[in-house]
Parts: C-alpha cells; structure tokens; sequence
C-alpha cells in the first residue's frame, strides 16, 4: 500500500507516449498523499488515477459496519486534495452512469485525471495467486522491457563492474 500512484508517475513520465491507468484506492493513496503535490506540478497528460473509494480498510473486518473507516468517510475529500495539489481535472463520480462517461473522457483525452470513484464495502474476496509478488514486478518489468526496448532491471555493464569489485 501506498506505492501504486508514485510508480504510476515513474511510468507515466519516462513513457510519455504511452496511456498510464492507475488503479488505486483509498486507503492505497491515503498512504501516501506526498506523490499528489508533484503530479499536480509534472502534468502528465498521458495519466489517469482512478482511486475506488469505498471509505474502508477492507482488510482488517473490525471497526464501523464491521471494517475501520478511512478518512475519506469522515473529513477528507480526494477530489479536493487533489485539486489543491494542482490535478484541476479532478472529479467524484457516484453512479455507473457518470463512471463510464468520466473513463471515457479520461482515455479519450490527453490529459492528466484523477477519478474518484465512491463505491460500497463489499465482503471481501481473497485473491490467492500462484505466483508471489515479487514475480508480479517481474513480469510487469519485462513487459516494459520487451515493449519500449529500454533496460528496467537489467544492470549495465558498469553496475556489474561495481558489484563484482565491492566483494
């Protein structure tokens, strides 16, 4: 929690030419609020933050209505933070309706956006992987890799160099 929205800026400003969707929650950006300040003063129009706020913590089953509330359920407002952090194409959507409209404008247009999305708690669902995550970043290293042609984690001939001699 808390690093989605910064590797989506890493992303979206080393690929300027690609779309980069973030998806996120509530409790994910409460993490870390600090990456906001900078997107709102880069501009990639090439990112869309999508933030599913359902203003709890799903993971922990305690609290009101059997899950600890976020903040966004009490006092803070995304849309507002974000605006104040200079995201004007911020917005809150409350129906399907307005959702399908917003996502289509946000992956139409070349411009920054940050969408929040308010849901409902639902009961939580599992998801066990067959992999851990540390393959997740793997994979998703690779794809960028292959598809851009750009070294991501495959050290240059310099680092191995320092490597070897620091034993």
């Amino acid at each position: 929690m808390g690093t989605t929205v910064p590797l989506a800026m890493g992303i979206a400003t080393s690929l300027p030419h690609r779309k980069v969707l973030c998806l996120t929650t509530d409790g994910d950006l409460l993490m870390d609020l600090s990456v906001l300040p900078p997107i709102g003063n880069e501009e990639p129009n090439n990112m869309v933050i999508m933030v599913n706020d359902n203003e709890v913590y799903q993971q922990t089953h305690q609290g009101k209505y059997g899950y600890w509330p976020t903040f966004t359920g009490e006092s803070t407002d995304l849309e507002g933070v974000a605006k104040a952090c200079g995201i004007r194409n911020s917005i809150t959507v409350r129906s399907t309706a307005r959702f399908k409209s917003e996502l289509n404008r946000a992956l139409r247009k070349n411009e920054l956006r940050l969408i929040v999305v308010k849901t409902k708690p639902t009961p939580l669902q599992v998801f066990r992987p067959d992999m851990d995550h540390f393959e997740y970043k793997y994979r998703f290293a690779r794809y960028i890799e292959r598809t851009e042609e750009v070294h991501v984690l495959a050290m240059e001939k310099q680092d191995r160099a320092l490597l070897k001699g620091s034993k």
